[in-house]
C-alpha cells in the first residue's frame, strides 16, 4: 500500500490501460477464491504505527530523513509529512506467550530508534495529532521526497479541481483551507494486520466493522488540531476531508469518499476488492509489466500490482489487503491480507505507549473472533440505519447518542478538566434507548 511511484505524468491512454489491467487482476483474484489458493495454515498478525517527530520543544520537526538515515532500519520508513515516521513490524504468530513478545520486540525497536533520533534533534511521538500542529507546518513543503506524496497530492488535486476546504465542529469551530494534502500527515494511525483464511474472513471483518464504535471512543487521543479543540478523535473528519477528491457538487450527489467507513455487511472478501474498483477511479494509474492471468497459468503467484496500488489508495476504516509474502498468497485485513494471503487491516488510535495498544489489541482480535462464531451479522442484509457513521458518532462524542446501533460508544465522552488523563463519563441526561440515527 506504501510503493513507490516515480514521477510521472497520466495520459488517458495510462487510464483506459489501468482501468482494464485492474479489472484483470479482479478476475485473476476471484479464480484464486475458487481455487483455495491462499495460506491460512499459519496465520500472522502484523501490525504498523505512525509517529510524529518533535524538537526539544515539542514542535513538529521536519527531519524524518535525517532520522531514517540515522536509524538505518528497513522496518522504519517515510510517511507523508516530513515531521512522520513508520514502522512496520515484522508479522509473527500470537499463540502462547506471542503478543508479550510482540510488545517486547517493538519497544525495543522504538527505544533504539528514539536514541539514534536523538543523535539528530528530534524526538519520537505516539498520538494521534500532535497537538502543536500549526497551519504554517503543513504546506507542501512539508510534504516527504518520496515521489509518491507528491504524485499523489498532484491527483487528489486534479480530481477536486479546487483547494481543500476543512471545516470541523465540535467543542470549538475550524474553517481553513488547504492547497495540499499535507493535513493528512496530521492523522497518525496503529495499523493491525489480522491474515485470515478465505472462509473466515467475512465473519471476521463484520465483527472488526461490529466493534469501531466502542474501539475509537475507548482509544480516541486526537482532541486538538490547530490549537483548537474540536473532536475527541479529530482524525476521522480530518482525514477524510484532507483526502477529498470531491468538490461540494459531486459530495451533494451522494458519491462516496476515499476515507470510507462501509455501508453494508459482506459475504466474502472479494466484495470489498470489486467496490473499491466499481466506486472509485483510479489516483495512481501506473501498470505493472505482469500478467496476472498468465503468472496463475504457469503456476506462479500473481502480484496483482494494479489491484493492490489501486486498494492502497481507498481508505476504508478496516481494509482488505492482499499480499504476497515468500512466494506465497496472503489475505487479511487492517485490522489487511499474506503468501499469497489475504489479511484484515484496522485502523487505530496512535496510544502514547507500546502498551496503549499491546493490551487493547489481543482483546480486540478475541471479540473479533468470538463475535464470528458466536453470533456473526446478518451479512446479507444491508447495515441497519446509522453503522456507516460508527466511528463518527463515537469520534465526536457529543452530549447526545446519534447512533442506536453504537450509542454506548457515543455517549462515552472525555472529561472536560483534563483531556489527557481521567475516566470515561456518560452525559448527563443522555437517553441511550431513545436515540436518534441521524449521522452524527
Amino acid at each position: 500500500m506504501g510503493q513507490d511511484v516515480g514521477v510521472r505524468t497520466f495520459s488517458r491512454e495510462d487510464r483506459a490501460r489501468y482501468r482494464e489491467k485492474v479489472r484483470r487482476c479482479l478476475d485473476v483474484f476471484a479464480e484464486m477464491l475458487r481455487e483455495s489458493r491462499f495460506d491460512v495454515e499459519r496465520p500472522m498478525t502484523g501490525l504498523e504505527i505512525e509517529l510524529n517527530l518533535v524538537d526539544e520543544d515539542s514542535m513538529p520537526a521536519m527531519r524524518n530523513a535525517d532520522v531514517l538515515t540515522a536509524i538505518a532500519d528497513p522496518s522504519f520508513q517515510t510517511e507523508l509529512g516530513q515531521f512522520n515516521v513508520e514502522i512496520n513490524v515484522t508479522p509473527r504468530r500470537l499463540a502462547g506467550t506471542g503478543t508479550a513478545e510482540f510488545e517486547e520486540h517493538v519497544r525495543a525497536s522504538l527505544n533504539a530508534a528514539e536514541a539514534k533520533a536523538q543523535d539528530v534533534g528530534a524526538h519520537m511521538v505516539m498520538i494521534g495529532i500532535l497537538p502543536t500542529l500549526r497551519p504554517e507546518h503543513l504546506t507542501a513543503a512539508a510534504l516527504s521526497a518520496n515521489p509518491r506524496y507528491e504524485l499523489l497530492n498532484e491527483q487528489i488535486f486534479a480530481a477536486r479541481g479546487e483547494d481543500l476546504r476543512i471545516s470541523i465542529s465540535g467543542v470549538e469551530r475550524l474553517a481553513v483551507t488547504a492547497d495540499t494534502i499535507t493535513p493528512e500527515a496530521a492523522c497518525t494511525s496503529t495499523q493491525f494486520h489480522l491474515q485470515v483464511s478465505p472462509a473466515q474472513f467475512a465473519d471476521y471483518w463484520n465483527a472488526a466493522q461490529a466493534i469501531a464504535g466502542v474501539q475509537v471512543a475507548l482509544g480516541a487521543n486526537s482532541p486538538l488540531f490547530f490549537g483548537r479543540e474540536l473532536w475527541r478523535e479529530t482524525r476521522i473528519p480530518l482525514f477524510q476531508q484532507a483526502t477529498d477528491t470531491r468538490p461540494e457538487e459531486i459530495k451533494a450527489q451522494g458519491v462516496r469518499p476515499r476515507v470510507w467507513f462501509g455501508e453494508r455487511w459482506i459475504t466474502t472478501v472479494f466484495d470489498l476488492f470489486e467496490e473499491n474498483v466499481r466506486y472509485f477511479p483510479a489516483l495512481l494509474p501506473v501498470c505493472d509489466p505482469e500478467d496476472p492471468a498468465e503468472a496463475l497459468a504457469r503456476g506462479d503467484v500473481p502480484k496483482l500490482a494494479e489491484l493492490r496500488l489501486h486498494n492502497g489508495t481507498v481508505y476504508r476504516w478496516n481494509r482488505p489487503v492482499y499480499d504476497v509474502l515468500r512466494a506465497a498468497r496472503t489475505c487479511g485485513w487492517r485490522t489487511g491480507c499474506c503468501p499469497p494471503a489475504r489479511r484484515c487491516s484496522t485502523r487505530s488510535p496512535t496510544a502514547p505507549s507500546t502498551s496503549g495498544w499491546s493490551g487493547p489489541w489481543p482483546s480486540r482480535t478475541g471479540r473479533c473472533g468470538r463475535r464470528c462464531r458466536s453470533a456473526p451479522p446478518r451479512r446479507t442484509s444491508p447495515a441497519a440505519p446509522g453503522t456507516a457513521s460508527t466511528p463518527r458518532c463515537s469520534g465526536r462524542a457529543w452530549d447526545t447518542c446519534r447512533s442506536p446501533n453504537w450509542c454506548c460508544a457515543g455517549c462515552c465522552r472525555w472529561p472536560t478538566t483534563d483531556w489527557t488523563v481521567g475516566a470515561w463519563t456518560r452525559p448527563s441526561g443522555t437517553d441511550c434507548s431513545a436515540s436518534s440515527s441521524t449521522a452524527a
